[in-house]
């Protein structure tokens, strides 16, 4: 069965948006992922400001609007063009410019040569701030500012999302970018409640559905990332994020059987996972041992390996599994080659397996390395790792040590 929908204007006769979609064998995952993408729309269409839009500014809205919720990261180029061209047929439209910012800041972090980085960088800044002129409380403009601030300056960038709060305070996607910040500074339980308050604005987007299901995989509510990420994966079968929190979730539970069938299975269910990050999962899960079984010297080297794959997706993965299995010289190894990344790798300490690195001097030594510390005594606000239980030192003292020291 081939499913086809049209979304037509009465005024201009004419069709704004439409949808086609293959039956995959599942009535009721046909039935959820027509119901995600018309959802979509309808909250696209709902902005302020849309209903004034000219009949063909209108249309290239609504299908980049409904692309980028979707996160189809292979088809950015093509969202960018129609924000573009949207800020020319609609030039007091701020949803055109800050749609426009966040695609820039998308590209530029893709891995695009750094001269064309910068220019992105340089025009997604000029259309957030022509956003914010248009519209003060033009949310999307604050996340996308937020992106385009170095990574490393988490004060700057927690200031920002949260005056971006103050002027929107029920954008989702604000709420989302403050809980990747907390989480990438080890504010986890607020990160999580940030990603539960997403979740409620905004029940359908893959992105905040996915970063909620990583969120209550960490910390052990396995039942209910599972529930939420099948949801995902059965309204938006191709994003690559949801499978990620699917393979993660069964590695840090130890269920690794599942993990190497479902690595298998990924090209055919559909994921937009290149072949090198499904090569890197499978790898991963492979050399795994199972429950009762010993780590072998081979499989020891292969994890090793991924441990310093950099720009590998699975990277953080393998030393975080690393450490789990007691190798914390490697894990620590790895991770100093952190620094300077843009990419919030330093989550790397503070998921579940990472407890045992807290555990170690050492763990304070790299959060210095890595800016944490300047960031953590400036804020005054310190991560959930602090609080462990029979943890052998004191937060503040041996950060107020290793800063000292460097």
């Amino acid at each position: 069965m081939h499913v086809g929908l049209i979304l037509d204007s009465a005024r201009a006769s004419r069709s704004l948006w439409s949808l086609n979609v293959d039956d995959p064998g599942d009535r009721t995952s046909l039935r959820q992922r027509i119901a995600a993408q018309v959802s979509d729309v309808v909250r696209c269409a709902g902005q302020s400001g849309v209903a004034s839009l000219p009949t063909e500014a209108l249309s290239t809205y609504l299908s980049a609007c409904a692309g980028l919720r979707r996160q189809d990261r292979p088809e950015l180029v093509l969202w960018r063009q129609q924000f573009k061209r949207l800020t020319a047929e609609a030039p007091t439209f701020s949803r055109a410019y800050s749609g426009l910012a966040l695609v820039d800041s998308y590209i530029a972090e893709r891995g695009v040569p750094p001269a064309e980085a910068a220019t992105l960088l340089a025009e997604g800044r000029r259309a957030a701030q022509r956003a914010l002129e248009l519209n003060p409380r033009d949310g999307v403009a604050f996340a996308a500012q937020a992106r385009m601030i170095p990574h490393h300056e988490w004060l700057t960038r927690e200031r920002l999302l949260r005056k971006g709060l103050a002027a929107a305070p029920v954008d989702p996607e604000l709420h989302s970018a403050l809980a990747d910040l907390l989480v990438e500074t080890g504010r986890v339980e607020e990160s999580t409640a940030e990603r539960e308050r997403a979740w409620a604005l905004d029940p359908i987007s893959p992105l905040i559905n996915s970063g909620l299901a990583y969120a209550w995989s960490g910390m052990g509510r396995d039942r209910q990332a599972e529930a939420l990420t099948a949801a995902t994966v059965a309204r938006f079968p191709t994003y690559a994020g949801s499978w990620r929190v699917s393979m993660r979730t069964l590695l840090w539970s130890g269920r690794i059987a599942e993990a190497r069938a479902l690595a298998a299975d990924l090209p055919a269910k559909g994921s937009r996972m290149t072949p090198a990050e499904i090569a890197d999962w499978r790898t991963l899960s492979a050399n795994l041992p199972l429950k009762g079984a010993a780590l072998t010297p081979a499989a020891h080297a292969a994890l090793v390996r991924l441990a310093f794959a950099q720009r590998s997706i699975v990277q953080v993965d393998a030393m975080l599994l690393l450490a789990r299995l007691g190798d914390l010289d490697t894990t620590f190894a790895a991770a100093h080659r952190l620094r300077g990344t843009t990419d919030g790798s330093t989550v790397v300490l503070f998921n579940p397996p990472a407890e045992a690195m807290w555990r170690d001097p050492r763990a304070m030594r790299l959060a210095n390395e890595l800016g944490l510390v300047a960031y953590w005594r400036a804020s005054g606000v310190w991560p959930d790792v602090c609080r462990l239980p029979d943890l052998s030192y004191d937060c503040k003292t041996e950060a107020a040590k290793v800063a000292g020291a460097s």
